[in-house]
């Protein structure tokens, strides 16, 4: 909304990228350590649409292990009173996800407590040809049929004594 962007190039697998691109935005921004824009209203029609379990297309070749070992690259998508939730299926966690942008109302931030960095999601509605699928950084989810969930949910179960976070 703004125009601003940043950038950050590292050659390293960790947070730290992540972390230095949050501290100059909130910098450009005149933002506190910590501070997140405050929570707008969640349009319940367009939550309740996307509501569901949503799941790598191909998880077999999901490109980043350490992500989907972390999220099992399956989500679900839920309403819960006022509020959009983001559950992941592997560590049962669910975060909060508030409009974004007052001009985008597909456009979320995923609130994760204690994280100084923003992390983002886009609900894509369905096009023709394609299904509903939600984009958590630079990958895809698309809706998952009932015997995908069920493999999903079994594969959370199997695979929860991991050490991860979101």
């Amino acid at each position: 909304e703004l125009g601003v962007g940043v950038v950050v190039l590292a050659n390293i697998m960790n947070k730290a990228p992540y972390e230095i691109s949050a501290g100059i935005v909130k910098i450009l921004l005149g933002m506190e350590p910590g501070a997140f824009p405050s929570p707008k209203k969640v349009n319940k029609k367009l939550a309740k649409e996307f509501e569901g379990y949503y799941g790598s297309p191909e998880p077999e070749f999901l490109s980043d292990f350490r992500f989907n070992m972390a999220t099992l690259g399956a989500y679900q998508i839920k309403v819960k009173d006022d509020e959009l939730l983001l559950k992941s299926l592997r560590l049962g966690k669910k975060y909060p996800l508030v409009p974004a942008s007052t001009t985008d109302p597909y456009f979320f931030q995923i609130v994760v407590p204690d994280v100084e960095r923003p992390r983002y999601l886009i609900l894509k509605p369905a096009k023709q040809g394609e299904q509903k699928a939600i984009l958590v950084g630079l990958n895809q989810y698309v809706r998952l049929n009932k015997k995908q969930i069920a493999k999903a949910k079994l594969k959370a179960i199997f695979w929860a004594w991991l050490p991860g976070e979101f």
